[in-house]
Protein backbone atom coordinates (compact mmCIF):
# COMPACT_ATOMS: atom_id res chain seq x y z
CA UNK A 1 0.00 0.00 0.00
CA UNK A 2 2.93 2.64 0.59
CA UNK A 3 4.21 2.00 -2.88
CA UNK A 4 0.60 2.59 -4.39
CA UNK A 5 0.28 5.47 -2.19
CA UNK A 6 4.13 6.81 -3.04
CA UNK A 7 3.81 6.07 -6.68
CA UNK A 8 0.43 8.33 -6.58
CA UNK A 9 1.50 11.22 -5.53
CA UNK A 10 3.43 13.99 -7.60
CA UNK A 11 5.53 15.24 -4.66
CA UNK A 12 7.89 13.15 -3.44
CA UNK A 13 10.01 13.62 -0.80
CA UNK A 14 13.74 12.14 -0.68
CA UNK A 15 16.04 10.58 1.96
CA UNK A 16 19.24 9.32 2.47
CA UNK A 17 20.26 5.89 1.86
CA UNK A 18 23.10 6.22 4.82
CA UNK A 19 19.85 7.47 7.09
CA UNK A 20 17.05 5.11 5.91
CA UNK A 21 19.70 2.22 6.96
CA UNK A 22 19.79 3.81 10.47
CA UNK A 23 16.32 4.44 10.56
CA UNK A 24 15.39 0.86 9.48
CA UNK A 25 17.65 -1.16 11.86
CA UNK A 26 18.26 1.33 14.95
CA UNK A 27 15.89 2.14 17.76
CA UNK A 28 16.48 6.00 17.24
CA UNK A 29 18.68 6.73 14.35
CA UNK A 30 18.59 10.91 14.98
CA UNK A 31 17.84 13.72 13.01
CA UNK A 32 16.77 13.06 9.22
CA UNK A 33 20.71 13.61 7.44
CA UNK A 34 20.61 13.98 3.75
CA UNK A 35 24.24 15.53 4.12
CA UNK A 36 25.26 12.82 1.90
CA UNK A 37 23.93 13.61 -1.26
CA UNK A 38 22.86 17.40 -0.32
CA UNK A 39 25.21 20.40 -0.49
CA UNK A 40 24.85 23.80 2.43
CA UNK A 41 22.90 25.11 -0.11
CA UNK A 42 20.29 22.46 -0.56
CA UNK A 43 21.16 21.50 -3.88
CA UNK A 44 22.32 18.13 -4.77
CA UNK A 45 26.38 17.84 -4.69
CA UNK A 46 28.27 17.98 -8.01
CA UNK A 47 30.30 14.61 -6.76
CA UNK A 48 26.55 12.88 -6.29
CA UNK A 49 24.87 14.04 -9.70
CA UNK A 50 24.97 10.67 -11.36
CA UNK A 51 24.26 8.95 -8.76
CA UNK A 52 21.92 11.07 -6.88
CA UNK A 53 18.90 8.71 -7.49
CA UNK A 54 20.23 5.62 -6.28
CA UNK A 55 21.69 7.50 -2.46
CA UNK A 56 18.34 8.25 -2.15
CA UNK A 57 14.66 7.04 -1.64
CA UNK A 58 11.47 8.26 -2.28
CA UNK A 59 8.78 8.54 0.34
CA UNK A 60 5.47 10.22 0.36
CA UNK A 61 4.44 13.70 1.83
CA UNK A 62 2.73 11.59 4.43
CA UNK A 63 5.49 9.72 5.40
CA UNK A 64 8.27 12.43 5.62
CA UNK A 65 5.76 14.31 7.64
CA UNK A 66 5.25 11.58 10.43
CA UNK A 67 9.53 11.30 10.05
CA UNK A 68 10.20 14.73 10.53
CA UNK A 69 7.82 15.38 13.22
CA UNK A 70 9.24 12.25 15.00
CA UNK A 71 12.90 12.41 14.41
CA UNK A 72 13.35 16.17 12.82
CA UNK A 73 15.55 17.71 10.03
CA UNK A 74 19.38 18.15 9.93
CA UNK A 75 19.65 19.15 6.35
CA UNK A 76 16.40 20.26 4.89
CA UNK A 77 13.74 18.87 3.39
CA UNK A 78 14.43 17.29 -0.23
CA UNK A 79 11.79 17.39 -2.57
CA UNK A 80 13.41 17.02 -5.95
CA UNK A 81 16.92 16.11 -7.17
CA UNK A 82 18.74 18.99 -8.47
CA UNK A 83 22.09 19.98 -9.06
CA UNK A 84 23.53 22.46 -6.49
CA UNK A 85 24.70 25.01 -9.63
CA UNK A 86 26.86 27.08 -7.05
CA UNK A 87 28.79 24.04 -6.05
CA UNK A 88 29.00 23.19 -9.52
CA UNK A 89 30.45 26.79 -10.95
CA UNK A 90 32.67 25.91 -7.72
CA UNK A 91 33.72 22.89 -8.81
CA UNK A 92 34.54 24.28 -12.56
CA UNK A 93 36.28 26.59 -11.14
CA UNK A 94 38.62 24.80 -8.74
CA UNK A 95 39.35 22.42 -12.08
CA UNK A 96 40.47 25.39 -13.79
CA UNK A 97 42.68 26.23 -11.29
CA UNK A 98 44.31 22.88 -10.57
CA UNK A 99 44.63 22.75 -14.51
CA UNK A 100 46.25 26.27 -14.40
CA UNK A 101 48.19 25.85 -11.59
CA UNK A 102 49.96 22.39 -13.36
CA UNK A 103 50.15 23.93 -16.67
CA UNK A 104 52.60 26.36 -14.66
CA UNK A 105 54.09 23.88 -12.60
CA UNK A 106 54.94 21.64 -15.58
CA UNK A 107 58.07 23.28 -17.20
CA UNK A 108 59.13 24.96 -13.92
CA UNK A 109 59.76 20.96 -13.08
CA UNK A 110 61.18 19.84 -16.37
CA UNK A 111 63.65 23.00 -15.70
CA UNK A 112 64.61 22.11 -12.36
CA UNK A 113 64.63 18.31 -13.85
CA UNK A 114 67.16 19.07 -16.66
CA UNK A 115 69.27 21.47 -14.03
CA UNK A 116 69.72 18.63 -12.07
CA UNK A 117 71.07 16.02 -15.10
CA UNK A 118 73.40 18.92 -15.61
CA UNK A 119 74.98 18.75 -12.01
CA UNK A 120 74.90 14.96 -12.90
CA UNK A 121 72.01 13.97 -10.85
CA UNK A 122 72.67 15.07 -7.45
CA UNK A 123 70.79 16.96 -5.58
CA UNK A 124 70.64 17.91 -1.89
CA UNK A 125 68.54 19.22 0.61
CA UNK A 126 68.39 21.23 4.17
CA UNK A 127 65.69 21.39 6.78
CA UNK A 128 64.84 25.09 6.88
CA UNK A 129 64.77 24.71 10.74
CA UNK A 130 68.42 24.52 10.79
CA UNK A 131 68.99 28.24 9.23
Amino acid sequence: QALVEANQSLVKYYVSLPWWVKFNYMAEPGPIDNSSVLCVHGGILPRRLHTADKLCTAITPAAWKILHERFGNSSGAVTSLKPCQVCINAARMEERQKQFERAEFQPLHEQESSAEEERGGESFLLVRSWF
